[in-house]
């Protein structure tokens, strides 16, 4: 707090000042609720993008009996295949609500354990985290000579990053392998592409 504040000067601050500031408060709220509708607007967006580049439009080149399009500008409209699969994060599964929460966790570890068994650990990420408070410098410099004996308590996460068990799942696939589709959260169908 600034103790060379003069408050009598600043109760004779002049009004065009304080209105302002209004404007200015003003302005921020305007702001904050058109970044809400934007986001909202973004959001809807990318789902209607989404829903024609991956269901209208290869559902009316197959109509025709097309994978691929010319278009008049001289680009191609081409329909290529692709594979999600993702793993629930850490993140998804502490913002779940009641059971859940249990539920994406135990997906989550029968995942991994599958992708254990399917020879494919070296996809598994795995991370350490301790959180220290204030003043515990020295805590931190101790941490290599002795971890568990301070008392700190480490968090571990697991992943394996949504991209790397695509390219996974996708060689899998093609592979003629087993995928457990529903554990994996696996999505196949077709996406339009403009070259």
């Amino acid at each position: 707090m600034n103790s060379n504040i003069d408050y009598l000067a600043d109760a004779n601050a002049d009004v065009t000042d304080l209105n302002e500031i209004n404007e200015m408060a003003n302005r921020l709220q305007d702001l904050e609720a058109e970044v809400v509708l934007l986001e909202k607007n973004l959001k809807d967006k990318k789902a209607e993008l989404r829903i024609l580049s991956e269901q209208e439009l290869p559902e009316a080149l197959a109509s025709v009996g097309q994978i691929s399009w010319d278009l008049s500008d001289g680009k191609q409209l081409i329909v290529k295949d692709f594979v999600r699969a993702n793993i629930p994060a850490d993140g998804t599964i502490e913002r779940a609500k009641g059971d859940r929460q249990g539920i994406l966790r135990q997906q989550k570890d029968d995942a991994l354990n599958w992708l254990r068994e399917a020879n494919a650990d070296s996809l598994i990420k795995n991370a350490v985290e301790i959180q220290f408070g204030k003043g515990q410098d020295s805590e931190v410099n101790e941490l290599c000579k002795e971890l568990e004996g301070s008392g700190l308590n480490p968090k571990r996460t697991v992943n394996v990053h949504p991209k790397t068990l695509e390219a996974f799942v996708k060689e899998r696939l093609a592979d003629g392998k087993y995928v457990p589709i529903d554990l994996l959260n696996v999505h196949e169908g077709k996406k339009t592409i403009i070259k």
